[in-house]
């Protein structure tokens, strides 16, 4: 907390502890709820989101977790990168490390997982970056998943040339046993 009222005051903006008396005088002051205006309805539950993400924040700090175990992950793809200050605290907590060792996350689905998109389901998702997107949480690394990523479409390759050259066998073996050959 007091590391916020010293970043809200270097930054000019009123502190935690100064809107904190200002919304409950204000609020002491107007009485009954229907008096309220929207932009203190709004103060009010801004500053009440403010004061849960720092206990969120604390908490990370206080659980200390050497397992984290995210079922149904898929549900959570959008925390898988940063994006915003929610997010960025998701990463903390699958970041977390002490002496001991770092935390473990482990991923759940019973949902199987598609290599590709159809072109109906375009719109939709596309598995091939939830994976890539996926290998990038895990790893961590960039460079790490571009050169997974690499050697996915090097696997693709092969296996489109391996199926080209099986097909070029079995007709080959076809033509032969017809007697074209």
């Amino acid at each position: 907390m007091n590391k916020q009222i010293n970043t809200d005051c270097e930054a000019g903006n009123i502190d935690f502890y100064t809107r904190f008396n200002e919304l409950c005088e204000y609020f002491h002051d107007s009485g009954e709820s229907n008096k309220v205006s929207h932009e203190h309805r709004w103060k009010r539950n801004h500053f009440i989101g403010e004061l849960r993400f720092l206990l969120a924040k604390a908490c990370i700090s206080a659980l200390q977790p050497d397992l984290i175990i995210l079922d149904e992950f898929q549900r959570f793809k959008s925390l898988l990168e940063p994006k915003n200050e929610f997010n960025e605290l998701a990463h903390e907590l699958f970041n977390f490390s002490d002496e001991r060792s770092p935390t473990k996350v482990l991923l759940l689905s019973a949902t199987p997982y598609k290599m590709y998109t159809l072109d109906h389901e375009a719109g939709e998702d596309n598995h091939y970056e939830d994976f890539i997107q996926t290998i990038q949480f895990l790893q961590s690394s960039t460079v790490k998943t571009e050169n997974f990523a690499k050697l996915l479409s090097q696997y693709r390759h092969e296996l489109l040339r391996l199926n080209k050259d099986i097909a070029v066998c079995s007709s080959v073996r076809y033509k032969k046993n017809a007697g074209m050959i």
